[in-house]
């Protein structure tokens, strides 16, 4: 590793987490920066986890950090959560899996004192490098010039790191769609063959992994794979350059289907099935460019979620009109409304007649038949009321 490479990682590692690293180092054990940590790093992104190996034991660990603040995140894989000036910095003792019969965990773990073989054990090669200070980069498995060439590539046999763990395949898709990467090409065809073996996990864990792909950018040869997870799917047509949201990205890959009930069956939040339901159903639909259909697309869905169905559709025109119809503070909500229902009690109307009565007067004002005045509204209700005689 060059020098230069070795001081700008040292320098990008936070003092909390040089800090449990030097506590590790001070004991007598061994401590390296490990995994997406030192992948980030290398690329020039900020880490969002910190994790260290070592091959101190658990019980050695807790007594090494016995005056931090800890969590015994997975003692039984030996993993213990450091909170270091705040900072959480999982740290794992090198260990070799056993049999993974469920397709997604080892049944059991063994530690060991070598970290040559924990690393064995990890999914991909850009994924399976460590670091500390005082040796620079470990790099038994090409991981770097996997990151230089921009590849995705199981460490050693393919097959099996997907037998081992079905969700690696759906991982092996986010992490090339996130980079820009491709899938190396015995990984590829390992990842297509293995994957019926996506069945096995559990429907939350699969969403999680879609929440974090650029659709865009997965190769339509895995469609299959998606497939699997997503039976309706039958395309991947998604715009380019969507930006990380997972409700954009799971509404244009989901366009024309029922995203609502195909995420609500993966335990998607509420929230997040909503309004991807809400985007994937309103782009098949004519995009709204004038200020009525402009309030109607925020009556239904509010201005986050209608900037985000304008960003899908390209729609610019419709995206200018939005933020002229919000600036004005047009009315495109019943709280909006110049009435409500006081008023509409004090004409005699009463129970649903009165929501009935306000979403009439909203869809006239929406449309531009009423201005939003509290007279012209009323006078437009009593007309209406002896048109035709009250329910």
């Amino acid at each position: 590793m060059e020098l230069l490479e070795t001081l700008q990682m040292e320098k990008r590692a936070p003092e909390p987490v040089r800090a449990v690293m030097a506590r590790l180092d001070d004991a007598g054990y061994e401590a390296y920066l490990v995994g997406g940590c030192v992948r980030d790093l290398l690329l020039g992104k900020a880490p969002h986890d910190w994790d260290v190996c070592t091959d101190a034991l658990p019980d050695q660990m807790r007594r090494v950090f016995c005056a931090f603040r800890t969590v015994d995140t997975g003692a039984r894989h030996g993993t213990l959560t450091v909170l270091a000036e705040g900072l959480p910095v999982e740290v794992t003792t090198y260990r070799v899996d056993g049999t993974y019969s469920d397709h997604r965990r080892p049944d059991g773990v063994t530690f060991t004192r070598c970290l040559r073989e924990d690393l064995a054990r990890r999914d991909f090669t850009i994924n399976a490098m460590a670091y500390r200070p005082a040796e620079g980069l470990v790099d038994w498995y090409g991981g770097r010039d996997d990151l230089r060439a921009g590849r995705i590539r199981c460490v050693g046999d393919a097959r099996a790191r997907f037998a081992e763990d079905a969700l690696r395949m759906l991982r092996a898709l986010r992490f090339a769609s996130r980079f820009g990467f491709s899938i190396e090409e015995r990984t590829a065809q390992a990842l297509l063959d293995a994957r019926e073996g996506l069945r096995h996990i559990a429907r939350e864990r699969v969403l999680a992994e879609l929440c974090g792909t650029d659709f865009a950018r997965v190769d339509a040869r895995f469609l299959p794979v998606l497939q699997v997870v997503l039976p309706a799917l039958e395309r991947l047509d998604v715009p380019a350059g969507l930006p990380p949201d997972s409700a954009m990205q799971l509404g244009a890959l989901l366009r024309g289907l029922d995203a609502r009930g195909i995420l609500a069956a993966m335990h998607a939040s509420r929230a997040l099935a909503e309004e991807a339901g809400l985007l994937a159903q309103a782009l098949d639909e004519p995009p709204a460019r004038d200020a009525a259909a402009v309030r109607r697309a925020l009556r239904r869905m509010g201005p986050d979620t209608a900037r985000k169905l304008f960003v899908l559709q390209s729609n610019a025109e419709g995206m200018a009109v939005l933020e002229a119809v919000l600036a004005r503070g047009d009315c495109y909500t019943l709280a909006g409304l110049a009435v409500g229902g006081e008023e509409m009690r004090a004409l005699g109307l009463a129970g649903p007649q009165i929501g009935r009565a306000l979403a009439a007067l909203l869809d006239r004002v929406i449309d531009g038949e009423l201005p939003n005045e509290r007279e012209a509204l009323l006078a437009a209700c009593r007309r209406g009321m002896g048109e035709s005689p009250r329910p």
